[in-house]
């Protein structure tokens, strides 16, 4: 590398290190994928994301399928994420909600890539990849330097860590007086999902515009809900301490009895701050292997956003069904699915029903009909109260 490149390269790392932050447009393109927000990034760790557009087929394939979105691109566009290290707190004005949840919960436009507001790699140029002089047709004759970046190897073991590097080649802009990013162009790897999706030759682009260099003020990343917002906070718990926990009536044993065993990252039950109201999630695997069946959760006398389109569509699309004396409906997920897409040969059946203003939804993938009923009826059955049906 020549001296006056690695000088440029290690006075990028340097202001990267020393930044207490920044502010910026940052505008994503991967084929179809396209995304727009102004993020604010704070030291150590802060970070808000205010999404303009998010434009993502393979969102919306997924929520076309199952309703498997948690938010749709439509409802990101209109909500503000904020992440402090540990939480994230999304606030949407048009459904009044404020949810705190844990860990990065942030929407990614791109599986597999942390991409919005994320620069530690400049940190990092000259120890972790092969660095070149580049100049591309149209590119400003003055104030930009275009540097190409390849790994200089995939994948960086150490004893207590493994580092992967998933693309080809990187082409970055850099402001010359800022030494911050304009765009950053790369080509995925071939192994990875995104490539997978969207072809071999298919590269991502980035762009910043609009940069403030300076921090943006702490208090910016404080999420104060206006007057009248629902408040959720979000909790992990394990199977045998749920029911005491939630704002109603359930418990997740019959799963357990049934042959299914709890994933390992638990139940996330979201809850108000006076734990009056509430719904959870989790996922249960057949302890049997060989079976490859699962069933997904979802339960609660709070009607999430994801919880009232899956009722909307087993409404609009399932057959009547009664689950011991409760009405409900079924689904076959896989009924109407466009051309091409396989569930691998296995079935995908979707259970609801309301009780005592309490909603459940059972998603069964491997379960037959009446195993998948069964278990509905044994969930149902474990709820402590008034057996008065409500029909969904």
């Amino acid at each position: 590398m020549p001296t006056e490149l690695r000088a440029f390269a290690r006075a990028i790392e340097a202001s990267q290190i020393e930044s207490e932050g920044f502010q910026a447009t940052q505008a994503l393109a991967a084929g179809p994928i396209q995304a727009t927000a102004r993020v604010l990034s704070r030291k150590p760790n802060l970070l808000l994301v205010e999404y303009r557009s998010y434009k993502n087929p393979l969102l919306e394939l997924e929520e076309q399928l199952v309703n498997g979105a948690e938010l749709t691109p439509d409802e990101i566009e209109q909500m503000t994420f904020a992440f402090d290290g540990k939480e994230t707190v999304s606030l949407s004005p048009a459904t009044h909600l404020a949810l705190r949840r844990m860990g990065f919960t942030i929407p990614e436009p791109m599986p597999g890539y942390r991409a919005v507001g994320e620069l530690g790699f400049l940190r990092r140029l000259t120890q972790d990849y092969l660095l070149r002089d580049e100049h591309r047709s149209g590119d400003p004759e003055e104030g930009v330097r275009r540097i190409g970046i390849k790994p200089k190897a995939s994948v960086r073991s150490e004893l207590l860590s493994v580092t992967s590097f998933p693309f080809v080649r990187a082409s970055l802009l850099v402001d010359a007086e800022s030494l911050f990013p304009r765009s950053l162009d790369f080509q995925p790897s071939s192994e990875t999902m995104l490539a997978t999706l969207l072809g071999p030759h298919v590269s991502v682009s980035i762009t910043y515009t609009d940069l403030i260099a300076a921090p943006p003020e702490a208090d910016r990343f404080e999420m104060d809900p206006p007057e009248g917002t629902r408040q959720l906070t979000e909790t992990v718990f394990s199977p045998s301490d749920l029911p005491g926990a939630a704002p109603f009536p359930c418990s997740l044993e019959p799963l357990q009895t049934a042959g299914f065993e709890i994933a390992a990252e638990g139940v996330r039950l979201t809850a108000d701050e006076a734990n009056t109201r509430g719904f959870l999630i989790t996922t249960a695997v057949a302890q049997d292997a060989s079976r490859n069946a699962a069933v997904t959760v979802r339960m609660g006398n709070y009607l999430s956003g994801n919880m009232g389109r899956r009722r909307a569509a087993l409404s609009e699309k399932g057959t009547r069904t009664t689950l011991a004396g409760v009405d409900g409906w079924i689904l076959d997920r896989t009924e109407g699915w466009p051309s091409g897409v396989s569930p691998d040969g296995r079935s995908i059946l979707e259970i609801g029903w309301e009780m005592d203003g309490i909603y459940g939804f059972l998603l069964g993938e491997g379960v037959g009909q009446e195993e998948l009923s069964g278990l509905a009826e044994e969930l149902i059955g474990a709820m402590v109260g008034g057996p008065e049906a409500k029909s969904v």
